[in-house]
């Protein structure tokens, strides 16, 4: 789904988000990432209807040393 990669980027741009914001993605995949890197004394919370796609996305925040 890269075809989706520069509406996501823009989105996050537009965003303006603060080192401490707090933020809740509906339907989480990457952008979660891109939004806890942006706010490292934040909390990013995702939410997704498949169990799959949090435990996806719990691994790669671990894996990226993500724990907002």
């Amino acid at each position: 789904m890269y075809f989706l990669r520069p509406i996501g980027t823009a989105i996050i741009e537009a965003l303006r988000l603060q080192p401490t914001d707090q933020v809740l993605d509906v339907a989480t995949g990457e952008p979660n990432l891109s939004l806890a890197r942006l706010a490292p004394w934040g909390h990013i919370t995702g939410f997704d209807l498949s169990a799959g796609m949090l435990a996806i996305a719990q691994e790669n925040a671990a894996r990226q040393g993500l724990a907002n």
